[in-house]
């Protein structure tokens, strides 16, 4: 026989996969409006030009073993960790978005530049990497570059014959990582130029490695954002949701029908942006995350916190604003007089935050999984 928990798990399953296609639309947009992958590349290859001495070390923590030093060590690694999620957010939020942290070189190079600037303009005039351009003018928008061509931008470099690589390279901080490394190669660089390709390559492919956990890492606290942002304008509680779909079997039946439905159609995502032109991709993302919203809006299991209908004085709400300055206060007063409640809303909120961050490959993969586990009950059964 059939176990209803295993409805309930695919409903709650597929609930979470429609809204976090909105988490991800959402990010994809504000990803390609503000260049923020192309930007933590170029950030990226500065940071391996420049001078990280010391960087993640605490000599002092490290030196004194007392007992009440490591207490308090323990506690400036918790708000540590809190300091470095805030300022993850602020900049991928708000300072590479807006270009305060942005060292992608301009493609139309005007003046004298030095060090890392220098370096990384003539590392994107070279031919390997205007293969990979696609933006016209202004500032790059190359956002990933594969350890070959980072190679092979190297050895044309060296190749040119005028010692330009060796200058820049010179020009460089001596404690840079781009520096060391090369140093220790010092004799390729001057005498074999292919042999230094194979040992730029896989030095490349190893900070690539890095910058990619970075962009995992990234990844998740903006999804954890975006989907705690989503979680409480639509007031998504997973609790709420655990809860409809135990009780209401219509509503499970609903939702297990749309979700058997999604897997039967293959794809993990319901939605893909058109490539061409600028404008038209963009157009193409905001519509994708708008037919998005619409499909959660229709599942009907958030309240979405009702904004229509008339106010509590009689009078008709006609904007956002008016219906705001109508509920926030009561919102309070609910939290002032059931502050159970108002935790179990909030923990809800932050259950379903969490559970937005994992994206809808995890939760397509789950429903997938879950129905295939469901059918071959319902074949026994029959």
């Amino acid at each position: 026989m059939n176990s209803p928990w295993i409805d309930i798990a695919i409903a709650v399953a597929f609930v979470f996969f429609v809204f976090s296609m909105v988490v991800s639309g959402a990010n994809e947009l504000l990803n390609w409006i503000g260049q923020v992958r192309s930007k933590q590349l170029w950030s990226a290859l500065h940071s391996l030009t420049s001078d990280r001495v010391g960087f993640g070390v605490d000599l002092k923590a490290t030196a004194d073993k007392s007992i009440d030093k490591i207490e308090k060590r323990i506690d400036q690694q918790i708000w540590s960790r809190v300091y470095r999620f805030w300022h993850g957010l602020l900049d991928t939020f708000i300072r590479i978005p807006t270009g305060k942290v942005d060292h992608r070189p301009i493609i139309r190079l005007t003046g004298d530049l030095t060090g890392p600037e220098e370096f990384l303009s003539v590392l994107r005039s070279t031919a390997a990497l205007r293969s990979l351009e696609t933006a016209a003018g202004g500032r790059t928008s190359i956002r990933h570059i594969p350890p070959d061509t980072f190679a092979d931008a190297i050895q044309e470099i060296g190749l040119r014959g005028d010692g330009e690589l060796q200058r820049i390279i010179e020009g460089l901080h001596p404690l840079s990582p781009l520096r060391r490394h090369v140093d220790d190669v010092a004799l390729l660089v001057s005498s074999n130029a292919f042999a230094l390709r194979d040992h730029m390559s896989s030095w490349f492919d190893g900070q690539m490695r890095e910058l990619s956990r970075r962009y995992r890492k990234d990844a998740r606290r903006v999804m954890f954002a975006l989907g705690l942002v989503v979680a409480i304008v639509a007031n998504l509680s997973a609790i709420h949701i655990v809860a409809s779909a135990q009780r209401d079997s219509d509503l499970r039946q609903a939702l297990v029908a749309n979700a058997s439905a999604a897997v039967g159609q293959g794809a993990a995502s319901t939605c893909v942006a058109a490539s061409g032109a600028a404008g038209s991709e963009g157009s193409a993302r905001l519509q994708c995350l708008r037919d998005d919203i619409g499909r959660a809006s229709a599942l009907r299991v958030t309240t979405y916190w009702e904004f229509s209908g008339p106010c509590r004085n009689g009078k008709p709400c006609s904007s956002w604003g008016r219906r705001a300055l109508d509920v926030v206060p009561s919102m309070f007063d609910k939290i002032f007089h059931h502050p159970l409640s108002a935790l179990g809303r909030l923990i809800g909120w932050l259950l379903s935050a969490i559970a937005l961050s994992f994206g809808g490959a995890f939760w397509f993969d789950a429903l997938r999984r879950l129905v295939g586990y469901r059918r071959p009950a319902q074949a026994q059964a029959g």
